[in-house]
């Protein structure tokens, strides 16, 4: 009994130390706003958020405030960023993602298709605009990782 009390107390502990470091290692770039940004910022905003999706997800439950801070920093440096570099740098950052198609996708990419499509709603509409193949096709990735998780499902039941 107190083993199990004791191992509870330690997974929360973890979750709160976890989360001390990411508010500390990332104290700078959580302290800027929608109004101090700037396109200068990105790197850091970028690996704040990087660092983040990397968490436990107890810890992103906690953090959930700071990571709508950082979207919502990621959302002004892109309005701030020319068009023709946020489309670069969304085709270059998502590249092996934006390789792939329905018959080539594995379950096992679901985070990076995920990741990319998380990071297509933070860009400008212009942007978008210039990126509606490649939006559709991580439409149909995500539904075909789906369709696999859905037929492995049946299959193992």
């Amino acid at each position: 009994m107190k083993t199990d009390l004791q191992n509870r107390i330690d997974d929360v502990q973890d979750v709160i130390d976890e989360m001390a470091a990411y508010l500390t290692n990332y104290a700078s770039t959580l302290l800027l706003t929608t109004q101090t940004v700037e396109i200068s910022d990105q790197p850091s905003v970028q690996a704040a958020i990087n660092a983040y999706n990397a968490l436990s997800s107890d810890a992103q439950a906690q953090l959930a405030s700071e990571k709508a801070l950082l979207d919502s920093l990621l959302v002004e440096i892109n309005s701030q960023t020319p068009t023709a570099t946020q489309v670069d740098t969304f085709r270059t950052d998502h590249a092996y993602v934006l390789s792939l198609d329905t018959s080539t996708v594995e379950v096992s990419d679901q985070s990076a298709v995920q990741s990319a499509l998380d990071a297509y709603d933070l860009l400008s509409g212009d942007a978008k605009a210039q990126l509606t193949t490649e939006k559709a096709l991580l439409d149909d990735l995500l539904l075909e990782i789906e369709s696999m998780v859905a037929t492995n499902l049946v299959v193992v039941a």
